[in-house]
């Protein structure tokens, strides 16, 4: 049997249920409406005939007490107007006898009634004193026992309505228990066969799911067993056509893989510097000759608890950024630089990070760490600085003296008059010592930073005056490019905690590099806001700006733009970034509203 019919099958008995469930409502609803029609047809047009005759009767009374008081206007059209209602009435009654003594009540009224009404035309016919006396002696207790006899059919009528009301409700109620019983009785049934046919539906898709689970577990040596059901019949094959496969291709890629791993592994032999394969957890999968050697385990090591402890706190230093942000960590300065005693003496390792995702999902399932021997580099970094220093220390003195030498010949009034060709060539060369002088001095605060000689003196300064300072320092420098200098510093921002001269050079060197990027007539706004607690200081131009790719390194010695106009040695920004961080603050750029560069700098409170 095909699925669609086992479904259909499974669905049939509820259906029934449900269809049984709604005959036998409809039956009790169509039975009580049936009562309902019969109690208005047997005893309701009884009860308004019987309240219509005593309504009729009444007014014939009252007529005849008006023709007692003389009143007789009228009368005649009013009483037989009432005789032919009550008449009216008294016949419905007569043809709507339903219930047991109602034909013999009916026919004392009919008697009754004959006699009032021959009472009643003689009285109306009489004279006043006689009518005075035929209505208290006859026609009054006659209109007394034809309002019983009135009375007695609505009350009969009225309980035997009551009493139909009461049998309709308990029909009612009888009925809905039956109800309600056929209809659990109904759907228990209906549930039971459609749990066992959906049983028999959900065998073999339970068997499918868990030999599903078991394939994806890597056991490929299940099969499903055959169905009486087509559909999951074809299912099964299909699966075990699967299966067979699988296993094939286990076999060639686990061959595959296996020639894949022993060449990763021979290709990470063959690295001079350590490198290790971790998990997220920090486990190790995978090392290469060089890292067993440096860190002291072997092959078959899965911990580095027994490492180097300073070592091991970079490893795991550079495996935790690597889970936590998800980027490889690619250090380009010695700030994070491992120093290690070893048996061929002091040696410097920088760790690089990156990390190792799922082919198929992308997921994050390991981290390579590979510690960069910068030994020698490291040592040729030093020579470097100690070369820059010295050079800077020796240059220093003669360059103070030629600049004041070059000062003074340039004054008249110690020199005497010039020739121009001779003027200009004196002032070219007191300009370059000025920016020499100038390359010294950021050569020897290079010197101080990177030696950690940068003390801080912190005191609270007005952010409007620190700009100030700044904008007079850098005067002449903007004039002489053509570019207009706007501050824009409230008198009201709060003062901060800064090292005010050292933040001035910081500032100072951002204003420069802004004036060397902005076109001629252009403006190059300063700023400084509140921030977070703290204060932001910001330097807008209007020049090229600055492109994504080179805002990682733009702030590292040495750095210049490509399109860097004059002649700067690349240390301006790089002493502005140390600055900022001094002050445990921040430093960064981005684009400007008008068009450049915005360079800013964050310092808390």
């Amino acid at each position: 049997m095909k699925l669609r019919h086992r479904v259909l099958l499974a669905q049939l008995p509820l259906l029934l249920a449900v269809l049984g469930s709604l005959v036998f409502g409809g039956a009790a609803v169509q039975g009580l409406a049936q009562h309902g029609r019969d109690v208005l047809h047997e005893n309701y047009r009884s009860v308004v005939a019987a309240q219509r005759m005593s309504e009729a009767i009444e007014r014939l009374d009252s007529a005849a007490l008006f023709h007692l008081a003389g009143r007789t206007e009228g009368l005649a059209a009013q009483v037989e107007e009432h005789r032919a209602v009550f008449e009216a009435e008294l016949r419905v009654e007569e043809g709507n006898i339903t219930e047991p003594g109602e034909r013999e009540m009916t026919e004392s009224l009919r008697a009754r009634w004959a006699r009032y009404q021959a009472t009643h035309t003689r009285l109306m016919q009489a004279d006043p004193a006689a009518a005075h006396t035929i209505y208290f002696a006859e026609l009054f207790p006659e209109f007394q026992a034809v309002k019983a006899d009135a009375s007695r059919i609505l009350e009969l009528n009225q309980d035997a309505m009551v009493r139909k009301s009461d049998t309709a409700a308990e029909r009612a109620q009888a009925m809905r228990r039956s109800w309600l019983f056929s209809s659990v009785i109904a759907i228990f049934g209906a549930l039971a066969l459609g749990a066992y046919v959906s049983r028999r539906l959900t065998g073999p898709l339970t068997t499918l799911s868990k030999t599903a689970e078991q394939v994806g577990a890597g056991q490929l040596d299940v099969t499903l067993p055959h169905s009486a059901v087509a559909e999951l019949d074809a299912v099964a094959n299909a699966f075990n056509t699967m299966a067979d496969r699988l296993r094939l291709y286990r076999r060639a890629a686990d061959s595959e893989l296996a020639r894949a791993r022993e060449a990763a592994q021979a290709a990470i032999e063959s690295l001079a510097d350590p490198v290790l394969v971790l998990t997220l957890k920090g486990e190790v999968r995978a090392t290469n000759g060089a890292a067993r050697r440096v860190l002291g385990i072997d092959a078959r090591a899965r911990r580095l608890d027994a490492c180097d402890p300073v070592l091991l706190a970079a490893v795991d230093t550079a495996r935790e950024s690597v889970v936590t942000e998800g980027r490889p960590v690619l250090p380009t300065d010695f700030a994070r630089v491992v120093v290690v005693d070893s048996p061929e003496g002091e040696r410097a390792f920088l760790p690089h990070a990156t990390p190792i995702n799922d082919a198929v999902t992308g997921e994050l399932v390991g981290v390579t760490v590979l510690l960069q021997d910068v030994t020698r580099l490291r040592r040729l970094d030093e020579l470097k600085g100690d070369l820059v220093q010295t050079v800077a220390h020796e240059l220093r003195t003669p360059l103070t003296s030629l600049g004041m030498a070059l000062h003074l010949v340039l004054d008249e009034r110690v020199s005497g008059p010039m020739a121009p060709k001779a003027l200009e060539l004196l002032v070219t060369a007191r300009e370059d010592v000025s920016r020499l002088r100038a390359l010294v001095e950021d050569l020897l605060d290079l010197s101080r930073i990177q030696e950690g000689r940068v003390v801080l003196r912190r005191e609270p300064s007005s952010p409007a005056a620190l700009l100030s300072e700044v904008r007079q320092g850098v005067a002449a420098e903007a004039v002489a490019a053509g570019v207009n200098l706007e501050i824009d510093a409230s008198t009201d921002l709060p003062t901060v905690a800064i090292d005010r001269a050292r933040m001035a050079v910081a500032l100072t060197n951002l204003v420069s590099n802004a004036l060397r990027y902005a076109p001629s007539g252009s403006t190059v706004l300063v700023r400084a806001t509140a921030a977070g607690g703290g204060m932001r200081f910001e330097v807008d131009d209007a020049g090229p700006g600055v492109p994504k790719a080179d805002r990682e390194h733009i702030f590292e010695p040495f750095v210049r733009g490509e399109s860097a106009p004059g002649r700067g040695a690349g240390l301006g920004l790089y002493i502005a970034r140390e600055v900022a961080r001094a002050h445990g603050g921040r430093i960064g750029v981005a684009r400007a509203d008008m068009g450049g560069a915005r360079f800013w700098i964050e310092v808390p409170e």
